[in-house]
């Protein structure tokens, strides 16, 4: 089981490792999230551990709106110590929500995977008690809004929806072009319009994939050190790998 910290990623485990960090990746900052029509949500997040009007963020929306960027990125640039819990992951609830120490920063993802499960739910309102006891701070994300998620101990609905609720947006084709030259000057790579629009019509439309295959593409081009181009693409096939958001 993988529990992110703002030190790192440890394995829990009988005999506890500790590995690469994972938050501290560059990629997975504030900074390196696509806005987009998200200018204010990113501004809370970025000023969230600076003041303390606003103590609780819930976040939603569907897959690929880089909900797990965004919880990672409030991490690395909060100034304190925090900690990221994938929900997602079998045992997170019962094992981690019960042993973090003098929590003041936490952010837990995918809230919706643990509606089945009415410990996790009684050890999640636990943790985030304890949080606000010490003026700490709770980012939230779910692929639903706190009433549609499917929790259901109804103080924890309540203490979800008692701070700022916040519906992430998605982008529409042209945002997405936008965000995919963008993320490859990041990278060092120039895209001509072109290119871009070609990969595009080509591409998996989901937010996410392009990102991936981004990667895919920066890798390959340091691998040859080729221009990236349209006859590069077609040249290593990289449209035809299979990308897994």
């Amino acid at each position: 089981m993988l529990f992110y910290s703002k030190l790192g990623c440890r394995t829990i485990s009988e005999n506890t490792q500790v590995s690469l960090p994972l938050v501290t990746d560059a990629r997975r900052s504030l900074e390196s999230y696509y806005v987009g029509p998200n200018t204010e949500l990113l501004h809370i997040l970025t000023q969230l551990t600076h003041q303390s009007q606003v103590r609780m963020v819930f976040l939603y929306g569907p897959t690929g709106t880089g909900k797990s960027h965004l919880l990672n990125g409030v991490i690395t640039s909060s100034g304190v110590s925090g900690n990221y819990i994938p929900l997602s992951v079998p045992g997170a609830g019962l094992d981690l929500l019960t042993t973090i120490d003098k929590p003041m920063l936490v952010c837990f993802d995918d809230a919706e995977k643990v509606s089945t499960d009415a410990q996790v739910e009684r050890n999640l309102l636990g943790l985030y008690e304890r949080v606000m006891a010490q003026n700490g701070w709770i980012v939230v994300s779910s692929q639903f809004s706190p009433s549609q998620s499917g929790i259901k101990l109804k103080d924890l609905v309540s203490r979800f929806n008692s701070g700022l609720v916040y519906r992430i947006k998605e982008l529409n084709d042209e945002q997405k072009a936008e965000a995919f030259s963008w993320a490859a000057r990041r990278r060092g790579l120039e895209l001509t319009e072109e290119t871009v629009t070609w990969v595009l019509r080509r591409a998996p439309r989901e937010t996410q994939s392009l990102f991936l295959l981004l990667d895919k593409i920066d890798q390959t081009a340091l691998q040859t050190g080729e221009r990236v181009t349209i006859p590069f693409l077609r040249k290593h096939k990289i449209l035809e790998s299979r990308l897994i958001a």
